[in-house]
C-alpha cells in the first residue's frame, strides 16, 4: 500500500471508477444499516435509471459473497418476450398460480423473480398475505433482497413495497432533480411508516 508521500499532490481528489463507487455504496449500507437486508429502490421516474443501479449494487454485494436475489416489482408491465421458457412471474404467484420455488430464476451472478404477466390490480396484490410470505422466505434464504419498484408517479406500489422492506433507498438523476416532488414523496413516505435510508446521486458528472 503506497503511502500519502509517493503521492504526486495530497490533496488532490480521488477520482473513483464506477465498481469503486458501488463498492463504496455497499459499504456504506453495511456499516450504517446492518439490520437492512430487504431494501426497495425508489425513485420519481423511470427516466432515473434505477434499475441499472439495482443491477450494479447487486453484484457489488455478489462480488463480497452475499447471496442476492432483485425483485422486479413492475406488476402492470409485462416481461413475455424475456420469457423464452414460459416461466412463472410475481403476479402470477399473488395471485396463487404457482409457488414460491417456481418463481426464482436462477443465474450466474444474482438470482432474479421477474413480471410476465401485466396485471391492472397490482396495489390489491401487493397487499396480499402473499406478498409479505414471499419476502420472509426470500429473507431467510438470501443475504439480500433488492426490490425494483415502479416509480412513485406511477402508481402507489413502491410505498406497499417499501412497508414490506427494511428499507428504501431513493435513486435521483442528477439533471432531473425537482426538490420540491422530492420533498413531497419523503413525507409520503414518512406517513406510511416507510424508512428512507439515503438517496443515490445517479449520472452525476463533475
Amino acid at each position: 500500500m503506497s503511502s500519502l508521500k509517493n503521492r504526486k499532490n495530497v490533496n488532490e481528489a480521488v477520482l473513483y471508477t464506477k465498481q469503486d463507487i458501488y463498492r463504496l455504496l455497499r459499504l456504506r449500507l453495511k456499516s450504517s444499516f446492518p439490520e437492512a437486508k430487504v431494501i426497495g429502490f425508489v425513485s420519481s421516474s423511470e427516466e432515473d435509471g434505477k434499475t441499472d443501479v439495482i443491477k450494479e449494487i447487486a453484484i457489488s454485494f455478489v462480488e463480497a459473497g452475499d447471496s442476492v436475489i432483485v425483485i422486479d416489482g413492475y406488476l402492470r408491465q409485462d416481461n413475455y418476450h424475456d420469457n423464452p421458457k414460459n416461466e412463472h412471474g410475481l403476479s402470477q404467484y399473488l395471485e396463487g398460480k404457482c409457488s414460491i420455488v417456481g418463481l426464482i430464476q436462477k443465474k450466474q451472478t444474482y438470482d432474479t423473480i421477474s413480471n410476465f404477466t401485466a396485471v391492472e390490480n397490482s396495489s390489491a396484490l401487493l397487499e396480499t398475505e402473499q406478498y409479505k410470505e414471499l419476502i420472509l422466505y426470500l429473507k431467510e434464504r438470501y443475504d439480500y433482497v433488492l426490490i425494483d419498484t415502479p416509480s412513485i408517479n406511477s402508481s402507489i406500489d413502491s410505498m406497499i413495497m417499501g412497508k414490506c422492506s427494511d428499507g428504501v433507498l431513493y435513486v435521483l438523476k442528477s439533471n432531473n432533480i425537482r426538490e420540491k416532488e422530492v420533498k413531497q414523496h419523503k413525507e409520503m413516505f414518512d406517513e406510511v411508516g416507510v424508512k428512507i435510508l439515503g438517496s443515490i446521486l445517479n449520472e452525476h458528472k463533475k
